[in-house]
């Protein structure tokens, strides 16, 4: 059996609509990271 690899991009972008600030946006998407690296 061939393991399965799989990738994430991100795009650090806040749209203005977003209404998240960066630092929200960027902690978000660290702690995703984060988790996918668990799993």
């Amino acid at each position: 059996m061939h393991s399965l690899r799989i990738g994430v991009c991100y795009d650090f972008r806040n749209p203005p609509d977003s209404g998240l600030t960066d630092s929200q946006l960027y902690d978000e998407i660290l702690e995703q990271v984060k988790w996918l690296n668990q799993i």
